[in-house]
C-alpha cells in the first residue's frame, strides 16, 4: 500500500511538472507573440512617421515653390513697369527731339 502510495504521489507529481513545463512553454510563446505584435506596431507607427514627415517635406516643398511663383509673378510685373516707364521716357526723348527740330527750321 505504501509502495501503491508512493507511486501514485510520484505520478502526480510528475503530471504536475509537465503541465506547469507546459504553461511556461504556452507563456513563453504567448510573450513571443505579444513582443512580434508590440513590434509590428512600432513599425507601422515609424513608418506612419516617415509618412507624416514626407507630407511635412511636401507641404515645405509647394508652399516654398508657390512662394517663388509669387515672387517670381511680382518680379515680372515690376520689370513690366520699368520697360513701360523707359520706353515712355523714349518716346518723350523722340518727341522732345522732333520738337527741337522743327524750332531749328523755324529759326
Amino acid at each position: 500500500v505504501d509502495t501503491e502510495v508512493l507511486v501514485t504521489v510520484l505520478e502526480a507529481a510528475r503530471e504536475e511538472e509537465k503541465e506547469q513545463e507546459m504553461q511556461r512553454v504556452t507563456e513563453k510563446k504567448r510573450a513571443g507573440e505579444q513582443e512580434r505584435e508590440r513590434q509590428v506596431a512600432r513599425e507601422e507607427e515609424r513608418e506612419r512617421e516617415r509618412e507624416r514627415e514626407v507630407d511635412r517635406n511636401m507641404d515645405t516643398t509647394r508652399e516654398s515653390t508657390r512662394e517663388r511663383e509669387e515672387w517670381m509673378v511680382e518680379e515680372v510685373a515690376e520689370l513690366q513697369r520699368m520697360l513701360q516707364y523707359a520706353e515712355g521716357e523714349r518716346e518723350r526723348a523722340r518727341e522732345d527731339e522732333v520738337e527741337r527740330a522743327r524750332e531749328q527750321k523755324q529759326l
